[in-house]
């Protein structure tokens, strides 16, 4: 009798595994639990830290609403919902920001809000594609941790750089908006950082959050900038309560010039950087920040397609899952193409959250924006200085470059000789990703380096083998069932 192997996939066992793939709908009680402990779990920790992606989010949403790529009431209103579903099911302060590369497009090349959304329908529906297929693990076991950490890296540099930008290309001191707050600024968000860092026995009990100050100071400021100087034509007011309905039907206006565009223009550029930033790179991290919440690997009704191959905190398939739906779902009704970031996941932590209360308390005031001050949210948004925003995107950026050079060095020794091999293919990626300002390059010179300079070469010809061996046993696996089955018969 040969040994006992597990039997082959059937479409209840596969149907079965793509259910356990979408995030909240298989673990619906644990989702209303949380919702009933979100009072008493809401800290001023985590309020802090839900402020911490803000200086990715407001700029990128400010740009695309000039640019008329957005209706900025629903694209707010959704982002807010995502945020608490995305609390909710995984309890960690997971962020919500519109797609980089989609934003980027739109707004250089004056793309219109129809192929923004049907951007946003396509990479959805491409990333459930990935999950259901389970081929975001191929792509996990193709990518080292050594370009995931250079990816971080990389983009960890370029938003510091882009806060720094932000904050030097400011007058110093002759407007309210000036370099000079922002320095200011940097020194306060430092030294309330080191604070928040500290133990109990050395930590200033009386001194606030760093995010929480940093975003109070800008609404302050941005109060006073619209007092001031209130006739300039960039500000709409008096601000308005309301506005536009926060959901429509988006798809209506959609020609085939749109979905040619959203596809070539937007959806195509996107996806190398959603699947590697916002579902591997954001696994890779979660378990990076919160060792404590790995959980041992679910047993699989079949072995082909399997949530998660180690002990991660968050499962790619469901993160992958996670992107498709909001994104193919809410689109069709106003949402902007939204991913979950490295970077947010990074600044989030790093000003205080700990657990999902954050992003749900984000997500409620999201959500409260978008209805009762959706006419103004602009005029709001636009009044926030530039300097403060600067100065939370450095911090999220340097939090995320420093995590990332330590995914890869926590297991390195300075005497193994592997630790200049790997680190050369990290400083490769992470350097290609800030000379050419392009995710999807950098990853790609990470991987050359893997393969020429590193073991690449051999790690790949070792996996070939290992999935040609699964294969085969599974080719006799099936045989033997069916010559079993055959026997029975006669």
């Amino acid at each position: 009798m040969p040994p006992t192997q597990p039997p082959p996939p059937t479409l209840k066992s596969y149907l079965t595994d793509i259910y356990h793939t979408i995030p909240l709908i298989h673990d619906l009680p644990l989702a209303l639990t949380r919702i009933k402990s979100f009072p008493t779990r809401l800290t001023l920790s985590e309020v802090s830290g839900s402020f911490g992606d803000f200086g990715t989010f407001i700029p990128l949403t400010i740009a695309l609403s000039r640019a008329n790529a957005i209706s900025l009431p629903s694209a707010i209103f959704f982002a807010g919902l995502s945020n608490i579903l995305a609390g909710l099911a995984w309890d960690l302060p997971m962020p919500v920001q519109p797609m980089k590369s989609i934003a980027a497009a739109a707004v250089v090349e004056n793309l219109s809000r129809s192929s923004v959304t049907a951007s946003g329908i396509l990479v959805g529906s491409m990333l459930i594609l990935l999950s259901v297929t389970n081929l975001i693990e191929v792509i996990n076991m193709i990518v080292p941790t050594t370009v995931v950490s250079g990816l971080q890296l990389g983009l960890g540099v370029k938003l510091s750089s882009l806060g720094i930008t932000m904050i030097t290309t400011l007058s110093f001191a002759s407007q309210i908006d000036c370099g000079l707050l922002g320095i200011l600024a940097s020194i306060l968000g430092l030294v309330l950082l080191k604070n928040e860092a500290s133990t109990e026995e050395t930590k200033i009990k009386l001194l606030p959050p760093a995010a929480v100050t940093l975003f109070l100071i800008a609404i302050i400021f941005a109060s006073i900038e619209l007092k001031i100087n209130g006739d300039d034509p960039l500000y709409d007011l008096p601000l308005k309560m309301f506005g536009p309905s926060v959901v429509y039907l988006a798809v209506d206006d959609i020609t085939l010039t749109d979905w040619r565009e959203g596809f070539f223009n937007l959806a195509l550029p996107q996806l190398p950087l959603t699947t590697l930033n916002s579902v591997v790179s954001v696994a890779a991290l979660a378990s990076t920040l919160y060792p404590e919440r790995r959980k041992p690997p679910q047993k699989q009704s079949q072995p082909h397609h399997k949530i998660s191959t180690d002990d991660d905190v968050l499962s790619r398939r469901e993160v992958a899952m996670s992107v498709g739906l909001l994104n193919s779902i809410f689109c069709l009704f106003g949402g902007m193409p939204n991913c979950h970031g490295a970077g947010g996941l990074a600044g989030q932590h790093r000003f205080g959250a700990r657990n999902g209360t954050s992003v749900i308390f984000l997500g409620l005031l999201k959500i409260i924006i978008a209805i009762f001050f959706g006419a103004s949210a602009l005029t709001f948004f636009e009044a926030i200085p530039n300097s403060i925003l600067g100065v939370l995107l450095a911090i999220a950026g340097a939090e995320l470059g420093l995590t990332g050079l330590l995914l890869t060095l926590k297991d390195l020794h300075p005497s193994n000789p592997e630790t200049k091999t790997k680190l050369f293919v990290l400083m490769c990626t992470a350097v290609v990703i800030v000379g050419t300002g392009k995710t999807q390059y950098g990853v790609l010179a990470g991987l050359i380096a893997y393969v020429f300079y590193g073991d690449g070469y051999e790690d790949y010809k070792k996996l070939l083998k290992r999935s040609r061996h699964a294969s085969e046993e599974m080719e006799d696996v099936t045989t033997h069932v069916e010559e079993e089955e055959d026997e029975e018969d006669v």
